[in-house]
């Protein structure tokens, strides 16, 4: 159906459409049986007994006229069944003709009757009989609205007809004609003028006001990027000793916090003495606090490993430190734990476990992992682009499940034939609520069945024709499974819809780029910096700039080869590779939900806080409207990372249901060898405001 793709004509054989809802297609569901040789059952007009017999017995058809070349527009100009009425229109170009319409049973011809027709006979002035002819034209190009839309347009306006893209309303004022881009009556006509010439100046305005923002925005990201976040260091603090206890030299549980090596490399070898500071107030548990002198350590290297040494880690004792000598590039790390078994570590050579505290490095010393660093110098040169924030990491997202009542029904269900069976017997108590497919498609989905799983989300689209929240809902579900020519159709279908919301060009370009169509991606990118909105739209939506840039410039950063870049301001053209990238995006208008992302620093990135230590940054508080919001990380520390949602609260309730919420997390975006993963949920707290907790929706780990 054409809530769910594009009408494809693939049958051979009769095809019996039926329907029992006022919300059908039905100019489509006749063309498709009429096509095929079957018949549309409408079981919200006749009765279902009736019905019945058209599936028994063949009815008698209208099959068309015989050529005819005194007429033209025809119209119906498909077959159709013949009930209590029937109306034959055309246009007549000539005073006079016959015409010879066929009728009969299936496609053979049973009966013809001829009409004569002579206008200075038959012609009425009471009837507005071009409307009767208007109207079944209009049926028949509705069945492809897509192609016919401007076609439909033109029928509409010039007989005052409604249509899937047309109404009638009440204009009142010239402020109304100029609103809705109407041809006023002459009285208004000046007037008319004056208010879209000022309209059209305004309109040039906003859109060089957006660009401007955009290319600000640009500049302000390339500064973020450029800087260096470092953590803040903490101050050494050293305890006092302890003069109360008697220092135990031969004690191997000493508080060592640092050892400094130094030498200088010769071919005889190296000469290393080893000093140990006090240990610093924090390190526990708490032993001899007195500051320790190590003898000096004389460590023989071979000549010809002499050069490979570029660093030393130690390990066996109390405290984490590192320093790096100036004379020799060694650094020492010292753990808190008790010495025992201790190895060396040489880069390009296996680990050697050792208890003898000074041996060749050859062979093995005991508490040393010695490491070769002979690529740092040319890695510590890779301080720009891709190498700065390429990092491997791990992304685990968490499956937000539903609380519905309903999802006891599947308990016992362990296989999808059976979580279908399931679905179909409860389907009749549940067939309004579109949560209710969502969450038995999920159950699908995770149990590797997509062809049940996208029958079931497909009910989601026909539960209400042209409703943006559900179609919104099934594309974020569709992407996440990966269905991208669905994806595509259905976002298309909202920007027909609601072509005044940036968010609409965004999904759609999104989409193309699922589907491989680059250039078109990157144009419609682009459309949400050029098109002009309302001011209300424009203060709704300010910041999204920031997030359409990041993805503009992450298809030229994958695919600028292949793209046309003539038309893009190369002001907003930036390479901007993150660590880390995170986008929540709803379904629904007017809503509030905030994301937040936590550090391994314990430091929440959120929209009261939108800058953190380590670089962590947020976009805009999306407050109404459909968001995005979007989290980015240049350069990621080592640890954990959570991620959060936030339901705020929303101000309208509608057939979609609880808000869905789309979540995509990006690893290493923007660089070539980005990793993406989904998330889609509804809330499940749909009548509280924002909690302290929120709602845990995924991990990274580095």
């Amino acid at each position: 159906m054409s809530s769910f793709g594009e009408l494809k004509m693939i049958w051979t054989k009769p095809v019996y459409t039926i329907s029992s809802s006022n919300a059908a297609n039905f100019n489509q569901l006749k063309f498709i049986s009429s096509k095929t040789g079957g018949e549309f059952l409408n079981l919200n007009e006749n009765d279902p007994k009736k019905v019945v017999r058209s599936l028994l017995f063949q009815p008698l058809k209208f099959l068309g006229i015989e050529n005819n070349a005194q007429l033209s527009e025809v119209y119906p100009s498909l077959t159709q069944t013949i009930s209590e009425d029937f109306v034959l229109t055309g246009i007549l170009k000539e005073n006079q003709t016959t015409v010879k319409a066929k009728f009969g049973y299936g496609n053979e011809v049973t009966e013809t009757k001829v009409i004569n027709l002579n206008i200075n006979e038959h012609a009425v002035k009471d009837w507005e009989i071009s409307k009767f002819w208007a109207q079944k034209k209009l049926n028949e190009l509705e069945i492809f609205e897509k192609e016919n839309k401007e076609e439909i347009k033109n029928i509409s306006k010039q007989f005052s007809l409604v249509s899937n893209n047309m109404s009638l309303m009440v204009l009142e004022n010239v402020e109304d004609y100029v609103r809705y881009d109407i041809a006023p009556p002459v009285e208004l006509k000046a007037r008319f003028d004056e208010m879209v010439k000022n309209n059209r100046a305004a309109k040039d305005e906003r859109v060089k006001d957006l660009m401007d923002d955009a290319e600000r925005m640009t500049q302000n990201l390339k500064d973020w990027w450029k800087t260096e976040y470092k953590k803040k260091k903490e101050l050494k603090r050293y305890p006092e000793p302890d003069y109360d206890e008697p220092i135990d030299s031969d004690s191997r549980t000493q508080r060592i916090e640092e050892v400094v090596v130094t030498g200088i490399t010769n071919q005889g070898g190296v000469k290393e003495s080893v000093y140990a500071p006090p240990p610093t107030a924090n390190v526990a548990p708490k032993v001899d606090a007195s500051p320790v002198q190590v003898d000096r350590l004389e460590v023989p290297v071979s000549n010809r490993r002499s050069n490979d040494i570029q660093e030393v880690v130690i390990t066996g004792a109390l405290g984490v430190k590192k320093r790096q000598d100036a004379m020799v590039s060694s650094s020492t790390v010292i753990t808190s734990e008790p010495v025992r078994n201790q190895q060396i570590n040489v880069r390009g050579t296996a680990s050697i476990a050792s208890n003898n505290s000074v041996q060749s490095l050859e062979g093995r010393v005991s508490g040393m992992s010695v490491n070769s660093g002979w690529t740092a110098k040319a890695d510590s040169m890779k301080t720009q682009g891709i190498s700065e924030v390429m990092n491997s990491g791990r992304v685990n997202l968490i499956e937000v499940e539903s609380s519905a009542d309903y999802m006891k029904f599947f308990n016992s269900a362990k296989t999808p034939e059976k979580i279908y069976e399931v679905y179909l017997k409860n389907r009749a108590q549940y067939e309004n609520l579109p949560q209710y497919y969502f969450d038995v498609a999920q159950l699908l989905f995770k149990n590797n069945d997509k062809k049940y799983g996208l029958k079931v989300l497909s009910s989601i689209a026909d539960l209400d024709i042209e409703n943006e929240e559900l179609y919104k809902l099934l594309a974020y579900k569709l992407k996440q499974a990966e269905v991208y020519d669905k994806e595509l159709f259905v976002s298309q279908k909202v920007l027909e819809w609601r072509p005044f919301d940036p968010q609409s060009y965004r999904d759609y370009a999104l989409a193309l780029e699922d589907n491989g169509k680059y250039q078109q991606a990157l144009e419609n990118l682009y459309k949400v910096l050029t098109q002009s909105y309302t001011r209300e739209l424009a203060d709704r939506d300010d910041g999204i700039e920031e997030i359409v840039i990041m993805e503009i410039n992450e298809l030229i950063s994958k695919y600028g080869s292949r793209l046309d870049l003539k038309n893009i301001n190369p002001k907003i053209i930036a390479d901007l590779p993150v660590n880390i990238r995170v986008v929540i995006n709803w379904n629904k208008d007017d809503t509030d939900i905030d994301l937040w992302v936590t550090d391994p620093n314990n430091e929440r990135c959120y929209y009261s806080h939108p800058e953190t230590e380590i670089g962590g940054r947020l976009s805009n508080d999306f407050t109404r409207g459909f968001g995005p919001e979007q989290f980015l990380l240049k350069k990621a520390i080592k640890g954990k990372y959570k991620i959060h949602t936030n339901f705020f609260g929303e101000r309208q309730v509608g057939i979609a249901g609880p808000t869905a919420i789309m979540a995509e997390v990006y690893i290493n975006y923007a660089t070539g060898k980005q990793e993406r993963k989904t998330v889609v949920f509804q809330n499940q707290k749909e009548n509280e405001r924002g909690n302290d907790d929120g709602i845990l929706i995924g991990e990274f780990e580095f």
